[in-house]
């Protein structure tokens, strides 16, 4: 986590990273900022402490051995977050493979969450990255401050603006937040589909 942070740092003292604007879509200039990142802190630090992950990985960027994800954002409302494994990273002891071998499935997810659950020192990482300043600010999951649920986007929505200052929740306060909207976003897409019985 300190050698992140440093990274971090080190690339706001820079005066952060170009952001994209080349299209219209901001998903798309969103991977571009996200690998402009990455290109930068490779430039920095080499290949070794900065990976870059195979396809379809469950995380952005691997640094100094941590997986990380990235999101740029221009801090305006709430962005989907609905990394699973991400979840299991940072509330289990499940290793990577394992998480990696576990597939994308809810009911699997649920399972290993429930059965694995501990209190060990490792969070999942989150550089984001303001798309108004091109400035970069870390966190991660157990750190949050606020989630929204959504059962429309599940595992839940983070409004970044309200989280860019780290937070130390305990592991059970921590878990009761994330956890806990995770299951609130599901039952609001259940309650969406209350009258079922009736057909």
């Amino acid at each position: 986590m300190k050698k992140i942070q440093e990274a971090v740092d080190r690339i706001n003292a820079q005066g952060g990273i170009a952001v994209s604007g080349r299209l219209d879509d901001g998903r798309i200039n969103s991977l571009d900022d996200e690998a402009t990142l990455i290109a930068d802190l490779i430039s920095i630090y080499g290949e070794d402490d900065i990976v870059e992950p195979r396809a379809r990985e469950w995380f952005d960027v691997r640094m100094f051995g941590e997986p990380v994800q990235i999101k740029s954002t221009r801090l305006q409302g709430s962005d989907n977050f609905s990394s699973k494994p991400g979840l299991l990273y940072a509330f289990t002891d499940m290793t990577e493979d394992e998480i990696t071998d576990l597939g994308n499935g809810w009911a699997s997810f649920e399972v290993a969450l429930a059965t694995n659950k501990a209190d060990i020192d490792r969070d999942y990482h989150i550089i984001v990255i303001d798309k108004n300043t091109g400035m970069i600010h870390l966190t991660s999951l157990k750190r949050l401050r606020v989630l929204t649920p959504n059962g429309n986007n599940l595992l839940f929505q983070v409004p970044w603006k309200k989280n860019l200052e780290p937070q130390d929740n305990t592991f059970d306060e921590a878990w009761d937040m994330v956890v806990g909207t995770y299951k609130k976003s599901v039952m609001k897409k259940v309650s969406v589909h209350s009258n079922i019985n009736m057909l």
